[in-house]
């Protein structure tokens, strides 16, 4: 009775199949005792990976196949669809993932990614990541993919179950937090029907993957953020804005209620800007704690040791500096409070106050307010 109740929504047809697919289950709580969701679960959820190694076989068993699907460019849907899900269902409803690695790989990446994309760009750019020496790639490292990851042929209300309701908690969250880091793919998708542009942030589980990246820190910092494939505009970004964040599309209401109130009773930062301005292979910059940095107290974006993105300079003498940051060195606008009372404000180039308005005290105690380019009084000011 509880069952079905649980699945009074599903069409007929679709009821049929999940009653039968469930070989008996009554209720939710039952699950836990399904010999599927036992020999999931009996693999830690951030082993849950493969390599690249593996995703590049499955490419090209895709492309074999594609002619068969009377399908040009095949999506990741596509892929799930024709691919995994038959051989997913002959092999026992496992995950694609365990039934190429049972005992799990431990997760070195954890990738998000758009369904809609053509899954060649995909692969092609994975693979231009492993290439790239910065990062030191292993022919072992196991890449958590959320199609290979997750079965793909168990019930919805029984995948649903294992995702959970607290998204903290989540698969999903569990494996990023053991990552070194979120690799994000960014690939042209389709625009909608009514011609509007969209990326893998319009999708509200991305959204929710980049939030999860601020709120599981590791000593005090967020998971490393790696951004691969296109980088947008901002006048694209500026575009799809609308349609991203919280705004973006899910398709079942119980999950995007579950989403939604996970991200707006835990506030923090989603860099969904950053992420896809950033250039491929970049790692954007992240947030970090109060540090020591040129005898002062640095707060503020980081990357590679030194500030970089936006923050706060605190120096020992009382002076402040709130603005932009690159390569550890002042650079784009921001705002100088100096201990003596002067300041500036406007564009800033490798610490050189370059052009804005500032406030300025001359050496024979005149002073100076207004605007200020290239070194010298510029525009209209007061001298006193």
């Amino acid at each position: 009775e509880q069952l079905n109740e649980a699945v009074k929504a599903y069409d007929a047809d679709t009821r049929e199949k999940v009653l039968k697919a469930l070989g008996g289950v009554k209720a939710n709580s039952d699950f836990h005792n399904h010999p599927l969701w036992r020999a999931q679960n009996a693999v830690r959820p951030a082993m849950w990976c493969v390599t690249i190694q593996q995703l590049n076989e499955l490419a090209a068993e895709v492309e074999a196949k594609k002619g068969e699907w009377n399908i040009e460019n095949p999506t990741a849907r596509d892929v799930v669809t024709h691919l995994i899900q038959p051989v997913s269902k002959a092999n026992g409803d496992s995950s694609w993932a365990l039934m190429k690695n049972p005992r799990g790989i431990l997760a070195r990446w954890f990738v998000t990614h758009a369904w809609d994309e053509v899954f060649a760009d995909f692969i092609f750019y994975l693979n231009k990541f492993v290439e790239n020496t910065k990062y030191k790639h292993h022919p072992e490292d196991g890449f958590w993919v959320c199609f290979a990851a997750n079965p793909q042929t168990w019930p919805r209300e029984m995948l649903k179950e294992l995702l959970g309701n607290k998204p903290l908690m989540s698969p999903f969250a569990v494996a990023l937090e053991a990552a070194e880091a979120l690799v994000v793919v960014r690939t042209k998708l389709e625009p909608t029907t009514d011609g509007k542009m969209r990326c893998l942030y319009t999708r509200l589980w991305c959204v929710l993957e980049a939030w999860l990246a601020e709120q599981k820190k590791r000593g005090g910092k967020p998971v490393p953020i790696i951004s691969l494939g296109i980088k947008y505009t901002d006048k694209e970004i500026t575009e799809m804005m609308p349609r991203m964040g919280e705004n973006a599309e899910c398709f079942d209401k119980t999950d995007r209620d579950t989403i939604l109130t996970c991200i707006q009773t835990n506030p923090g930062k989603c860099p969904i800007k950053a992420i896809l301005k950033a250039n491929n292979g970049e790692s954007i910059s992240q947030e970090a704690e109060e540090v020591d940095f040129q005898n002062g107290i640095y707060s503020g974006q980081w990357k590679d040791g030194c500030p970089d993105g936006s923050g706060k300079l605190t120096s020992a003498d009382g002076g402040v500096y709130e603005g932009e940051w690159k390569n550890g060195k002042k650079d784009g606008e921001g705002e100088l409070w100096e201990a003596n009372g002067d300041w500036k404000k406007g564009r800033f180039v490798k610490d050189a106050f370059q052009e804005g308005k500032r406030k300025i005290t001359h050496a024979n105690g005149a002073v100076y307010e207004g605007a200020w380019k290239d070194g010298k009084e510029d525009g209209s000011g007061k001298l006193t």
